[in-house]
């Protein structure tokens, strides 16, 4: 664990840690930021392997999966902080763009999963200039950003629909034809 002067605190997690105990420290710390070994167990990088072709993107850099237990390990969803996933460095093809990311986790709102990559040197550059709180802001405000353009979409599709409903009920009842019997 390593806090910062800017009041954030970057957690190492390699372990497993309850979730009582994870809500008790992201309480207590409040602005916390973990950054979780993807690799602890052996099925971590092939469900986010699997999970991430489903990836689709939102914003730049933004990501949206609609199941996020496809993507990580159960004990890390409902986190109230973001959540940087190592899958660390792999031999495997498919694995390769995967290990040079860091994959966050933005703190979820419904089972779906707001995902953003950001590179190790990108994140270490981060943390050394002390500029943590300014990247855990940027989270939120990504994530605030991402809510508010699904709403809009959401309202979109209401009024598409009711719009068709209204169409449909200006018509009237579809005219049917007398049929001939023989």
């Amino acid at each position: 664990m390593c806090a910062r002067p800017m009041g954030v605190v970057i957690e190492l997690q390699h372990s497993y840690l309850c979730a009582e105990e994870r809500a008790a420290r992201e309480r207590f710390y409040r602005n916390i930021i973990w950054v979780v070994d993807g690799t602890r167990l052996q099925r971590d990088l092939p469900r986010f392997i699997k999970g991430a072709i489903d990836l689709h993107p939102v914003g730049k850099s933004v990501y949206a999966h609609p199941f996020s237990h496809e993507l990580f390990p159960k004990c890390w969803l409902g986190c109230s902080a973001p959540v940087f996933f190592d899958f660390g460095a792999s031999q495997d093809d498919a694995a390769r763009v995967v290990h040079r990311r860091l994959w966050c986790l933005l703190p979820q709102i419904d089972d779906g999963a707001i995902v953003l990559p950001i590179t190790r040197e990108v994140f270490i550059r981060i943390a050394r200039e002390n500029a943590m709180a300014l990247l855990l802001l940027r989270l939120r405000k990504r994530l605030a950003q991402h809510l508010a353009a699904q709403r809009v979409r959401e309202r979109q599709d209401h009024l598409s629909t009711l719009a068709t409903m209204i169409r449909h009920w200006r018509r009237g009842p579809p005219i049917r034809s007398k049929q001939r019997r023989f």
